[in-house]
């Protein structure tokens, strides 16, 4: 007859056995988490990467870079609720479809909450199959704080008078391109100076209209004959004078983790809550859903603002204005250069240096941190 030898454990060879493999899952885990966060933070580079090279292939085709928006009559004036970069790069990034239907709804409408809704714009009606492709873009999103599935806004609780008002409803991204102006200051008298002064520093407030303050990377459109259906290119590579390789286009947005997905009609109230409204729309109260703004006193000023790096859960700023960079992805925030390339830079990166790699101009050299 055959022998059968049983193995049996203790108590304690059981315990002991458990707490080995508790051990080995302790030592693995953080592994596994690192691997997947590091390919995610190289399909977030990447999704730049594919930005970078729409943005060289629309210079190429257009001979020129995306604007920053459509105006409306006089070249840039009422900008608001007008395609934003984001929508006119759409056939560079293998979405012409998305494109052709803004174009054939005329991009001299106002791409706002009625729209979104379907409400009716007297050209195309918004349809359930549209809401999902436009909310689908995965070029437009960072896997580290956003996953799989369509990424929209919606606003169920938007008054009547709200519909038409910008375009808060639409999908959303993680990116967001460069805006850089500069503000004249008032002399000490308070006058402003001479009239030009002053309308010049009350314009500089509304810096996706005030074309000639630009000095950042994206300006809008040239409109032909004042009509936002026939526009052109306002600039080209040549603009970024001091070296493509030393301008920032676009990085990732900072987004508080309590305001995901909402997006507050209210402007004057509700500031926090605009950078995660759509991307498809220009208009400064929701600047924040598209760019982030560098403030300028002067080209040989050291103080400008608003080009930081935050951490995913700090709230410090409170206006359009002073919305910042920022990422999920420890330690570091990604851009995209101007010469295609992508650079993560650490979160202690001073907002001095990101305000000069955000101004096309000011002749400072920088060294990468």
């Amino acid at each position: 007859m055959k022998k059968t030898t049983i193995f049996a454990f203790t108590l304690v060879e059981l315990l002991v056995v458990i707490a080995i493999i508790g051990a080995l899952i302790a030592i693995l885990l953080p592994a596994i988490q690192a691997a997947r966060e590091a390919a995610r933070r190289m399909t977030c580079s990447n999704h730049l990467k594919q930005v970078g090279i729409a943005v060289h292939n629309f210079h190429d085709t257009m001979q020129g870079l995306p604007p920053a928006c459509i105006g409306g009559t006089s070249n840039v004036e009422n900008a608001h609720g007008r395609a934003s970069f984001w929508a006119l790069i759409f056939p560079f990034i293998e979405q012409p479809a998305l494109y052709e239907y803004m174009s054939t709804a005329k991009f001299s409408n106002q791409f706002a909450n009625g729209w979104w809704r379907g409400d009716g714009t007297g050209t195309l009606a918004m349809t359930d199959e549209l809401r999902k492709g436009f909310g689908s873009v995965s070029a437009y999103r960072c896997p580290s704080r956003n996953g799989g599935g369509p990424l929209v806004t919606e606003m169920p609780d938007a008054s009547a008078s709200d519909i038409w008002s910008y375009g808060c409803a639409g999908p959303r991204g993680d990116y967001a391109f460069v805006l850089s102006f500069m503000r004249v200051q008032p002399n000490e008298s308070g006058d402003g100076g001479d009239i030009a002064a002053v309308q010049h520093y009350y314009k500089t407030w509304w810096p996706m209209r005030s074309i000639e303050s630009q000095h950042g990377p994206f300006r809008c459109a040239v409109l032909m004959e004042n009509n936002p259906d026939n526009w052109l290119p306002r600039d080209n590579f040549s603009r970024m004078a001091d070296g493509t390789s030393n301008q920032i286009l676009v990085g990732e947005k900072h987004i508080h983790p309590d305001f995901f997905g909402e997006c507050a009609v209210n402007v004057a109230a509700e500031h926090k809550k605009r950078s995660n409204c759509s991307f498809l729309t220009g208009g400064d109260p929701w600047l924040p859903a598209v760019a982030r703004i560098v403030r300028i006193w002067n080209m040989d000023d050291t103080t400008r603002t608003n080009m930081g790096i935050s951490l995913p859960y700090e709230t410090t700023y409170m206006t359009y204005y002073n919305a910042k960079f920022g990422s999920w992805h420890p330690g570091v925030s990604h851009f995209l250069l101007g010469d295609g390339s992508v650079l993560p830079l650490p979160v202690t990166t001073p907002e001095i240096t990101l305000s000069r790699l955000g101004t096309v101009d000011d002749g400072e050299q920088v060294i990468m941190p």
